[in-house]
């Protein structure tokens, strides 16, 4: 089944008004392992800002944000807040630091690690250009206006209302489609909802008639990466943060899902789960490093540099000083080992790089007499 095909046919429906998207993870969507990750990197800015207690980690703010939206929930009606009554529930925040100034800053990062899915936002265009109406329907602690901010401009103005949940005081599962309905004077059989979670965006509103359907993005494959992720990188490596880990093979999962071409294993596929998700993490990690150094020059070290080179040149486009070099292996292996160790001479002394034992020494830096001894050939 190819999802693009099948949503622009009921767009294309003559008896459809009103086309409606959900806006995470439908519209856009984050640039991080999981969405909650968000607050370690608001954790970082505002301990680094002195919004919050020194004491507290980045770790221990994201854990703390997490519980502070629950209690939240907890004692509102529906369950349905705005994010200021998040925040009225953590108590170390400085005296002197106004919520509405984390609010911001939450905003802020929120609005940085938010990336079009530009699949679904060519649906909205589509949709637009046969005169249908344009709605968002989203549970959110944010406001319908945040929600316009976060959208690129030029689809934002495409649309022609949205409904935060926030605002409503009901979620998806407690009244917001029946509201919506009666708010835009629409029957339920002249609207279609997209949405990528399939009780909130398929289950409950096809019960009230409307057209429906679940846009897949990946979930179960992304699950599997940060599963395999995690046991690679940060169960054998306890000191590495918890943050940011499926970059650009986020987008190009959920972008392979819609398009049905998640189908066409071999190189592709091989491509998008598996290499995508470590190049990438490995690459915005350089750029880490690079956002917080004072350097000359970033080189790219052909030939396998090129494919990195253009991965962090996408990851940050205006990042200067990124250059190509071209070293020979010979150089390459040389620099690459760090305390000459049995292993090393011996890989030296069998590398096809070298001819005889006077060029396998001189490969690593030794003597011939120094090289001999190492591999036990004289006394």
């Amino acid at each position: 089944m190819n999802f693009y095909n099948e949503a622009i046919k009921l767009i294309g429906k003559k008896d459809v008004d009103i086309i409606s998207f959900d806006f995470f993870d439908t519209l856009m969507y984050r640039s991080v392992e999981d969405p909650k990750d968000i607050f370690y990197i608001l954790g970082e800015r505002l301990i680094s800002k002195g919004y919050i207690s020194s004491h507290i980690s980045p770790q221990r703010f994201k854990l703390l944000r997490e519980a502070a939206e629950v209690q939240a929930r907890s004692k509102a009606k529906n369950g349905e807040i705005k994010i200021l009554d998040i925040y009225k529930e953590l108590s170390f925040i400085n005296k002197n630091t106004k919520l509405s100034s984390i609010v911001r800053e939450e905003m802020d990062v929120e609005s940085k690690n938010l990336n079009p899915l530009h699949s679904t936002l060519g649906l909205m265009l589509a949709a637009k250009k046969i005169g249908k109406k344009i709605i968002v329907i989203s549970d959110t602690y944010f406001s319908s206006g945040d929600l316009y901010d976060f959208l690129p401009k030029k689809y934002a103005s495409l649309i022609d209302k949205i409904y935060a949940s926030s605002e409503l005081g009901v979620g998806k599962g407690s009244g917001s489609f029946p509201y919506v309905l009666d708010d835009m004077n629409v029957k339920a059989e002249n609207v279609i909802h997209f949405g990528d979670n399939y009780v909130a965006d398929v289950e409950i509103p096809s019960k009230l008639g409307l057209g429906c359907l679940l846009l897949p993005n990946g979930t179960t494959e992304l699950a599997q990466i940060r599963g395999r992720e995690f046991e690679l990188f940060v169960r054998r490596n306890p000191n590495l943060p918890v943050g940011p880990m499926c970059y650009l093979s986020t987008q190009e999962i959920k972008a392979a899902h819609f398009m049905n071409i998640s189908n066409t294993w071999g190189y592709q596929s091989y491509g998008l789960y598996v290499l995508g998700p470590i190049f990438s993490n490995y690459c915005n990690w350089v750029v880490q490093k690079i956002n917080g150094a004072t350097y000359d020059a970033v080189l790219s070290v052909m030939r396998e540099g090129f494919l990195l080179e253009k991965i962090v040149s996408t990851i940050s486009p205006k990042l200067k000083g990124l250059n190509k070099v071209y070293l020979s292996r010979k150089i390459l292996f040389k620099s690459s080992i760090g305390k000459i160790s049995l292993s090393d001479i011996k890989f030296a002394f069998v590398n096809p790089m070298a001819s005889n034992i006077s060029a396998s020494a001189d490969l690593i830096n030794l003597s011939v007499n120094e090289l001999q001894a190492a591999l036990g050939l004289k006394k």
